[in-house]
């Protein structure tokens, strides 16, 4: 605690441009990142963006696993000393480890630098951000070294394991559908974990719940649908639609273009207009709305562009 510390004495004396600066590093670049993964999946190599869009989801879904495990508290909530940057407080919510935000940057920074790893300026870049992002939340006051240190290290062995899933899924024909399967059974088995497991229930000075678990398992339904999306989304765009990255370059950045906005207007728009019309509960909604964007990404957009270009050409 005595590091945060330190960084909330100079966070004070410094102009607030720096806690703006950090928040829009650790948040609003962090927010968009699903979108290189994905741009890489459509338009440059379909095997390694598969595989990082399995990094982000999976990083995502395990850190969800250990957050609600350990339930370790925020810093403020641990040390009375400390306290929260103002611009930081709707972003961090919930439990402490591991950082959330650092297990996004790292699982698909992480993930470029192993697909460019013969270029080292690439590496760097990725290395910096990825420490960058873990600093900001430093600064903020949101998460200790420790959270943030997690997550990288959670990112590392799930990228590790994916290394090794993605060798076996090559020698073995069927091996796909078997981790599509295990993956799905994974993901219930874990929806009924976070569901019947306790929560610890504290309580602050007004009588309030210091961390709401209800709120908490939401999160944890936004794992579950990514993860969920990805192994249907893959297993289907690989088994039945098999769209081509033989075309022009004209075309993949027509494919990079239109598949960003529409995702965007997916996740912003359309579906969060559809749960509210529908009436759908936190959990269940966000369970849907993770599970189609990913949907999308991964087999309703490549089929489109499969029908759109084969009518084209």
């Amino acid at each position: 605690m005595n590091y945060l510390l330190f960084l909330q004495n100079i966070r004070e004396s410094a102009p607030s441009f720096f806690n703006y600066f950090f928040v829009f590093i650790s948040e609003g670049l962090v927010s968009g990142l699903i979108i290189l993964p994905a741009i890489v999946f459509w338009c440059c190599d379909k095997k390694m963006g598969s595989w990082m869009l399995l990094n982000y989801s999976g990083s995502y879904f395990f850190n969800q696993i250990i957050k609600n495990t350990a339930c370790v508290y925020r810093p403020w909530i641990r040390d009375s000393r400390l306290y929260l940057a103002p611009q930081a407080v709707k972003s961090a919510t919930g439990y402490s480890y591991p950082s959330g935000h650092t297990t996004i940057a790292a699982s698909v920074l992480e993930s470029t630098a192993v697909w460019q790893r013969k270029r080292k300026w690439v590496i760097v870049l990725c290395t910096i951000l990825i420490l960058l992002v873990a600093f900001a939340r430093n600064w903020l006051g949101a998460h200790t070294p420790a959270d943030v240190l997690g997550a990288i290290c959670c990112c590392s062995f799930i990228l590790s394991i994916n290394i090794f899933l993605v060798r076996e899924e090559e020698k073995h024909d069927n091996f796909d559908w078997l981790f599509v399967l295990v993956g799905l059974v994974l993901s219930v088995g874990c929806m009924f974990y976070f569901e019947l497991k306790s929560y610890p229930i504290d309580m602050d000075a007004n009588g309030n719940v210091l961390v709401e678990p209800y709120k908490m398992i939401t999160d944890c339904y936004t794992g579950e649908g990514l993860f969920a999306g990805f192994l249907i989304g893959w297993l289907i765009e690989k088994r039945l639609i098999n769209f081509r990255l033989d075309v022009s370059k004209k075309r993949k950045i027509v494919r990079g273009i239109a598949g960003a906005v529409s995702t965007g207007l997916i996740y912003l728009v359309v579906m969060p207009f559809i749960l509210k019309i529908t009436g759908a509960g936190a959990h269940i909604g966000h369970l849907i709305k993770y599970l189609v964007v990913m949907l999308w990404i991964t087999c309703i957009y490549p089929l489109i562009i499969k029908l759109a270009e084969r009518n084209v050409a």
